[in-house]
């Protein structure tokens, strides 16, 4: 099992610029981790001298980035911003193609009033099928996210009903997309639901897993891995018994520093092996 982790509760001393890339790196590889993953919120710099930097800080670390956190807002209602959104997601993948981070998490959208459910899905997959070609072109993998909200967001994720994300999978499928899935284990938890009845639904398309956890049954409510409600000991042992060898991602937002980062490798790691 190789293990990364995406430093939600570090995300601001990031974009701060109060700690470089370089320094996650570091701690990353000291903490034990395969992988220190990135959001596209941390490329503020995104010329030729940055990116050659941020490869340089990877390989020095002897660390990988293997997963890349974007935000595209693919059902946008003016075609015109959608088409924003595929131009920046694909400066995105890009970016990937030149730190050699093999996936790229992408997401449907916002859930605008006064969209219907068939006008939704048309927005998000027109922009999957170019989104796809691109990554294909650059060796970059997308893979979709079972997403519940963002901070940033007016309205919820169009995908947040697991009947929707399921719908999108399919349609995925059905159009042979070159597109994988991002399972989040925490943000099935936050719909009321059990994570490993969903996984098992689309365990064939599930790339890369985001393992979370979350306080309280159907609230989006972070916690330190290990200590809330999310059933990620039973979703690792489903995971280890079908067989899977993909990246598995910390995304950890307890907001209690590289303290709570380290407790949550160490119970991930502890998990995988008893599993």
């Amino acid at each position: 099992m190789q293990l990364s982790c995406l430093p939600v509760s570090i995300f601001d001393c990031i974009d701060s610029g109060r700690m470089s890339l370089g320094a996650w790196f570091e701690e990353a590889a000291k903490l034990g981790f395969d992988g220190a993953d990135l959001s596209n919120r941390f490329l503020r710099n995104h010329s030729a001298e940055f990116i050659k930097k941020t490869a340089n800080e990877l390989e020095a670390n002897k660390i990988k980035s293997v997963l890349m956190s974007a935000y595209p807002d693919f059902t946008q209602p003016e075609p015109e911003l959608r088409e924003k959104e595929i131009m920046g997601l694909q400066h995105d993948i890009s970016v990937c193609s030149d730190l050699g981070i093999k996936f790229i998490r992408i997401l449907s959208g916002q859930a605008y009033p006064g969209m219907n459910l068939e006008t939704g899905l048309a927005r998000v997959l027109d922009c999957f099928e170019i989104i796809a070609a691109y990554g294909e072109r650059y060796k970059v993998r997308p893979v979709f996210e079972n997403q519940v909200n963002l901070d940033s967001w007016q309205f919820g994720d169009f995908s947040a009903s697991t009947d929707v994300f399921l719908k999108i999978c399919s349609l995925i499928k059905d159009r042979e997309l070159p597109i994988g899935i991002n399972f989040d284990t925490g943000n099935v938890t936050a719909r009321g639901e059990d994570p490993v009845r969903v996984l098992g639904k689309v365990i064939d398309m599930v790339e890369t897993l985001h393992i979370s956890d979350m306080s309280e049954m159907g609230k989006f409510s972070p916690a330190l891995i290990g200590t809330g409600v999310t059933p990620n000991e039973e979703v690792l042992s489903f995971l280890k018994h079908d067989g899977f060898d993909g990246w598995i991602c910390i995304e950890e937002a307890s907001f209690t520093g590289f303290t709570g980062i380290k407790m949550a490798h160490d119970c991930v790691r502890r998990m995988w092996k008893e599993s």
